[in-house]
Protein backbone atom coordinates (compact mmCIF):
# COMPACT_ATOMS: atom_id res chain seq x y z
CA UNK A 1 0.00 0.00 0.00
CA UNK A 2 1.34 3.28 -0.85
CA UNK A 3 2.09 5.71 1.89
CA UNK A 4 -0.54 8.65 2.53
CA UNK A 5 0.24 11.84 1.04
CA UNK A 6 -0.71 15.08 2.04
CA UNK A 7 -2.64 15.95 -1.61
CA UNK A 8 -5.32 13.10 -0.10
CA UNK A 9 -6.62 15.34 2.61
CA UNK A 10 -7.02 18.03 -0.63
CA UNK A 11 -8.52 15.64 -2.77
CA UNK A 12 -10.92 13.87 -0.46
CA UNK A 13 -10.57 14.92 2.67
CA UNK A 14 -13.85 13.16 4.56
CA UNK A 15 -11.97 9.69 2.83
CA UNK A 16 -8.84 10.85 4.76
CA UNK A 17 -10.24 11.21 7.68
CA UNK A 18 -11.96 8.23 7.95
CA UNK A 19 -8.83 6.36 7.22
CA UNK A 20 -6.91 7.90 9.70
CA UNK A 21 -9.58 7.56 12.18
CA UNK A 22 -10.34 4.14 11.89
CA UNK A 23 -6.08 3.21 11.64
CA UNK A 24 -6.38 5.00 15.45
CA UNK A 25 -9.04 2.84 16.35
CA UNK A 26 -7.81 -0.63 14.96
CA UNK A 27 -4.82 0.22 16.87
CA UNK A 28 -6.00 1.66 20.02
CA UNK A 29 -6.56 4.60 21.46
CA UNK A 30 -4.92 3.82 24.99
CA UNK A 31 -2.90 0.33 24.04
CA UNK A 32 -1.45 1.86 20.63
CA UNK A 33 -0.70 5.46 20.96
CA UNK A 34 0.72 6.74 24.76
CA UNK A 35 3.92 5.93 25.66
CA UNK A 36 5.50 4.45 28.83
CA UNK A 37 4.00 2.09 31.52
CA UNK A 38 0.22 1.10 31.14
CA UNK A 39 -2.29 -1.29 33.06
CA UNK A 40 -3.37 -3.91 31.35
CA UNK A 41 -6.77 -3.51 30.62
CA UNK A 42 -6.03 -0.64 28.60
CA UNK A 43 -6.51 -3.25 25.47
CA UNK A 44 -9.83 -3.95 27.01
CA UNK A 45 -11.05 -0.29 27.02
CA UNK A 46 -9.85 -0.06 23.60
CA UNK A 47 -11.88 -3.05 22.67
CA UNK A 48 -15.31 -0.87 23.82
CA UNK A 49 -14.72 2.04 22.15
CA UNK A 50 -16.43 0.79 18.98
CA UNK A 51 -19.05 -0.09 21.57
CA UNK A 52 -19.59 3.30 22.92
CA UNK A 53 -19.42 4.77 20.04
CA UNK A 54 -22.81 2.72 18.75
CA UNK A 55 -24.07 3.43 22.48
CA UNK A 56 -23.57 7.23 22.17
CA UNK A 57 -25.52 6.78 18.69
CA UNK A 58 -28.33 4.94 20.36
CA UNK A 59 -28.55 7.20 23.49
CA UNK A 60 -29.56 9.86 20.90
CA UNK A 61 -25.95 11.34 20.22
CA UNK A 62 -24.68 12.82 24.09
CA UNK A 63 -23.68 10.86 27.05
CA UNK A 64 -22.74 11.86 30.28
CA UNK A 65 -18.61 11.80 30.77
CA UNK A 66 -19.50 10.22 34.26
CA UNK A 67 -21.72 7.57 32.40
CA UNK A 68 -19.26 6.71 30.15
CA UNK A 69 -16.48 6.21 33.31
CA UNK A 70 -19.17 3.85 34.96
CA UNK A 71 -19.48 1.94 31.74
CA UNK A 72 -15.67 1.58 31.12
CA UNK A 73 -15.30 0.85 35.05
CA UNK A 74 -18.06 -1.71 35.10
CA UNK A 75 -16.54 -3.62 32.17
CA UNK A 76 -12.87 -3.33 33.31
CA UNK A 77 -14.21 -4.61 36.80
CA UNK A 78 -16.00 -7.34 35.72
CA UNK A 79 -13.69 -8.66 33.13
CA UNK A 80 -10.29 -8.14 35.48
CA UNK A 81 -12.06 -9.75 38.84
CA UNK A 82 -12.03 -6.62 40.66
CA UNK A 83 -14.27 -5.41 42.70
CA UNK A 84 -16.45 -2.83 41.93
CA UNK A 85 -15.55 -0.76 45.46
CA UNK A 86 -11.75 -0.91 44.74
CA UNK A 87 -11.56 2.64 44.65
CA UNK A 88 -7.91 2.43 43.11
CA UNK A 89 -8.78 0.50 40.47
CA UNK A 90 -11.56 2.86 39.94
CA UNK A 91 -9.89 5.93 40.19
CA UNK A 92 -6.96 4.91 37.02
CA UNK A 93 -10.04 4.04 34.59
CA UNK A 94 -11.51 6.83 35.07
CA UNK A 95 -8.29 9.15 34.67
CA UNK A 96 -8.21 6.37 31.37
CA UNK A 97 -11.61 7.01 30.09
CA UNK A 98 -11.13 10.84 30.52
CA UNK A 99 -7.81 10.18 28.14
CA UNK A 100 -9.95 8.24 25.84
CA UNK A 101 -12.56 10.92 25.53
CA UNK A 102 -9.79 13.61 24.92
CA UNK A 103 -7.99 11.49 22.11
CA UNK A 104 -11.49 11.27 20.40
CA UNK A 105 -12.16 14.91 21.12
CA UNK A 106 -8.93 15.64 19.25
CA UNK A 107 -9.86 13.10 16.69
CA UNK A 108 -12.97 15.00 15.72
CA UNK A 109 -15.45 12.38 16.77
CA UNK A 110 -16.52 13.77 19.87
CA UNK A 111 -17.29 17.22 21.55
CA UNK A 112 -17.53 18.59 25.00
CA UNK A 113 -21.02 20.30 25.98
CA UNK A 114 -20.76 20.80 29.27
CA UNK A 115 -20.42 17.51 31.38
CA UNK A 116 -21.61 15.27 28.18
CA UNK A 117 -19.70 14.13 25.22
CA UNK A 118 -21.64 14.33 21.90
CA UNK A 119 -20.86 12.69 18.58
CA UNK A 120 -19.76 14.92 16.09
CA UNK A 121 -21.13 14.45 12.65
CA UNK A 122 -18.15 12.54 12.02
CA UNK A 123 -18.15 10.58 14.95
CA UNK A 124 -22.15 9.57 14.13
CA UNK A 125 -20.81 8.13 10.67
CA UNK A 126 -18.40 6.31 12.21
CA UNK A 127 -20.39 5.06 14.94
CA UNK A 128 -23.23 4.10 12.48
CA UNK A 129 -20.73 1.93 10.89
CA UNK A 130 -19.54 0.60 14.42
CA UNK A 131 -22.98 -0.62 14.98
CA UNK A 132 -23.09 -2.25 11.35
CA UNK A 133 -19.72 -3.76 12.13
CA UNK A 134 -20.86 -5.68 15.65
CA UNK A 135 -24.71 -6.34 13.91
CA UNK A 136 -22.85 -7.91 11.30
CA UNK A 137 -20.67 -9.80 13.82
CA UNK A 138 -23.36 -10.93 15.77
CA UNK A 139 -24.59 -13.67 13.04
CA UNK A 140 -26.25 -16.37 15.56
CA UNK A 141 -28.16 -19.31 15.07
CA UNK A 142 -31.80 -17.56 14.61
CA UNK A 143 -30.44 -16.02 11.75
CA UNK A 144 -29.72 -18.95 9.76
CA UNK A 145 -32.67 -20.88 10.94
CA UNK A 146 -35.18 -18.64 9.33
CA UNK A 147 -33.35 -18.09 5.81
CA UNK A 148 -33.40 -20.62 2.81
CA UNK A 149 -31.19 -24.22 2.33
CA UNK A 150 -29.39 -22.37 -0.37
CA UNK A 151 -28.22 -19.36 1.84
CA UNK A 152 -27.48 -21.56 4.42
CA UNK A 153 -25.24 -23.58 2.69
CA UNK A 154 -23.37 -20.42 0.63
CA UNK A 155 -22.96 -18.89 4.15
CA UNK A 156 -21.40 -21.90 5.75
CA UNK A 157 -19.53 -23.09 2.88
CA UNK A 158 -18.04 -19.03 2.51
CA UNK A 159 -17.65 -18.06 6.13
CA UNK A 160 -17.61 -20.88 8.80
CA UNK A 161 -15.43 -23.26 10.07
CA UNK A 162 -17.11 -27.08 10.00
CA UNK A 163 -17.52 -27.08 13.76
CA UNK A 164 -19.59 -24.17 13.64
CA UNK A 165 -21.40 -25.11 10.29
CA UNK A 166 -22.16 -27.85 11.24
CA UNK A 167 -24.29 -26.30 14.66
CA UNK A 168 -25.78 -23.85 12.00
CA UNK A 169 -26.92 -27.15 9.87
CA UNK A 170 -28.38 -28.65 12.80
CA UNK A 171 -29.90 -25.92 13.94
CA UNK A 172 -31.64 -25.26 10.84
CA UNK A 173 -32.30 -28.76 10.40
CA UNK A 174 -34.54 -29.14 14.12
CA UNK A 175 -36.41 -25.82 13.40
CA UNK A 176 -39.02 -27.63 10.26
CA UNK A 177 -40.18 -30.87 9.44
CA UNK A 178 -37.90 -33.78 8.19
CA UNK A 179 -39.50 -33.80 5.06
CA UNK A 180 -39.46 -30.19 3.99
CA UNK A 181 -35.50 -29.83 4.61
CA UNK A 182 -34.61 -32.88 2.76
CA UNK A 183 -36.64 -31.41 0.12
CA UNK A 184 -35.28 -27.85 0.29
CA UNK A 185 -31.59 -28.79 0.72
CA UNK A 186 -31.99 -31.42 -2.27
CA UNK A 187 -33.01 -28.52 -4.50
CA UNK A 188 -30.37 -26.16 -3.08
CA UNK A 189 -27.74 -28.30 -3.91
CA UNK A 190 -28.84 -29.31 -7.18
CA UNK A 191 -28.77 -25.51 -8.10
CA UNK A 192 -24.96 -25.41 -6.77
CA UNK A 193 -21.98 -26.50 -8.91
CA UNK A 194 -19.97 -26.19 -5.48
CA UNK A 195 -18.26 -29.33 -4.09
CA UNK A 196 -18.03 -27.80 -0.59
CA UNK A 197 -21.57 -26.62 -0.97
CA UNK A 198 -22.52 -30.40 -1.74
CA UNK A 199 -21.22 -31.86 1.25
CA UNK A 200 -22.38 -29.80 3.43
CA UNK A 201 -25.56 -30.42 2.24
CA UNK A 202 -25.26 -34.04 2.22
CA UNK A 203 -24.08 -33.31 5.89
CA UNK A 204 -27.25 -31.71 7.02
CA UNK A 205 -28.98 -34.48 5.11
CA UNK A 206 -27.23 -37.01 7.37
CA UNK A 207 -28.90 -35.27 10.32
CA UNK A 208 -32.30 -35.94 9.22
CA UNK A 209 -34.35 -39.24 9.93
CA UNK A 210 -32.86 -41.81 7.06
CA UNK A 211 -36.25 -42.87 6.12
CA UNK A 212 -36.78 -38.97 5.11
CA UNK A 213 -32.71 -38.41 3.35
CA UNK A 214 -32.87 -41.67 1.52
CA UNK A 215 -34.92 -40.30 -1.01
CA UNK A 216 -33.34 -36.71 -1.24
CA UNK A 217 -29.67 -38.57 -1.48
CA UNK A 218 -30.98 -41.24 -4.45
CA UNK A 219 -32.54 -38.36 -6.46
CA UNK A 220 -28.84 -36.73 -5.90
CA UNK A 221 -27.04 -40.17 -6.79
CA UNK A 222 -29.00 -39.88 -10.28
CA UNK A 223 -27.42 -36.38 -10.53
CA UNK A 224 -24.21 -36.65 -13.24
CA UNK A 225 -22.29 -33.69 -11.42
CA UNK A 226 -23.32 -35.27 -7.69
CA UNK A 227 -22.76 -39.42 -8.52
CA UNK A 228 -19.22 -39.65 -7.02
CA UNK A 229 -19.63 -37.11 -4.45
CA UNK A 230 -22.78 -39.03 -3.13
CA UNK A 231 -20.83 -42.02 -3.48
CA UNK A 232 -18.12 -40.92 -1.25
CA UNK A 233 -20.42 -39.59 1.34
CA UNK A 234 -22.46 -42.73 1.35
CA UNK A 235 -19.43 -45.16 2.00
CA UNK A 236 -17.73 -42.66 4.45
CA UNK A 237 -21.51 -42.87 6.52
CA UNK A 238 -21.92 -46.94 5.82
CA UNK A 239 -25.08 -45.81 3.50
CA UNK A 240 -24.07 -47.47 0.16
CA UNK A 241 -25.86 -50.80 0.89
CA UNK A 242 -29.57 -49.08 0.28
CA UNK A 243 -28.09 -47.35 -3.38
CA UNK A 244 -26.57 -50.94 -3.88
CA UNK A 245 -30.05 -52.95 -3.15
CA UNK A 246 -31.79 -50.45 -5.71
CA UNK A 247 -30.05 -51.12 -9.06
Amino acid sequence: MRPARPHDLEHDPLAAWLKAATTLLDHGLLDGFRRGWRKHYVELIDAEVGGLLAAMLEAGGAIPLGAIGDRIWGQVALGCGFDVDDAAEHRHVIQLAGAMVAMLTDIGMVTRDGDDVVLTGLGSILATAAAVMASDDEVDELDLVDTDAQSLLLVCADEMEPADASGRLLAWCQARPADEAAEELCEAMLDEDDPGVWRLGLEALGMLEPMVAEPAIRRLRSHPGLRSVVAEWQRRHGRARSSEAER
